[in-house]
């Protein structure tokens, strides 16, 4: 059967969010500082051994919040917990202005991915709590007869495991693509 929590939030709701699931050793850098709301250290709790890590588009930030599962994998957060954000990932203001498409948070890395509304494309560390960079791919463009030029719009990215970035998206009326893209060593 299927469980269910309701877990309150701390801050602007959510447009969009990711999540994966890392040891929560793996997350420190995420989480609040130990007693900033009264609660205990989170990574060195014996309790706490995997974390649910949350990434979200509040529209103007990307706030990382860190979950522990007590019961371990497969189970849910204890009841009253409280979803307090222990990082808050910025962007720069006109990227922010024009908003975020979808976001991808790869568990084994720490990298967060943001598919930008303005054809962006940026990622950053969470482990270690630092950018990675941005890049703005050429996307395809095809020219049709009778309507003119479709550009590809994006509208999802996910990594494979540090080899590449695949982008899902439309161009015109050819229904979806996906496009791929190696990952620099």
């Amino acid at each position: 059967g299927s469980e269910a929590i309701t877990l309150p939030a701390e801050g602007t709701p959510w447009q969009l969010a990711t999540g994966g699931l890392v040891r929560c050793a793996d997350a420190v850098a995420l989480m609040p500082s130990p007693g900033d709301d009264g609660s205990d250290d989170i990574a060195t709790s014996p309790a706490a051994e995997w974390c649910l890590v949350l990434a979200g588009w509040d529209g103007e930030l990307l706030p990382v919040v860190v979950v522990p599962l007590p019961g371990g994998l497969g189970s849910l957060p204890a009841a009253g917990e409280v979803l307090r954000p222990g990082l808050d990932v910025p962007l720069q203001p006109a990227e922010a202005e024009h908003g975020v498409l979808g976001l991808h948070f790869e568990p084994r890395s720490g990298r967060l991915w943001a598919l930008l509304a303005s054809g962006g494309i940026e990622a950053w560390n969470l482990f270690g709590a630092r950018p990675l960079g941005r890049t703005t791919p050429r996307w395809p463009r095809v020219q049709y007869a009778s309507t003119g030029v479709a550009s590809f719009r994006p509208a999802a990215v996910c990594e494979d495991s540090g080899r590449a970035v695949f982008v899902l998206g439309r161009r015109g009326s050819e229904g979806l693509q996906l496009l791929r893209a190696a990952l620099p060593e």
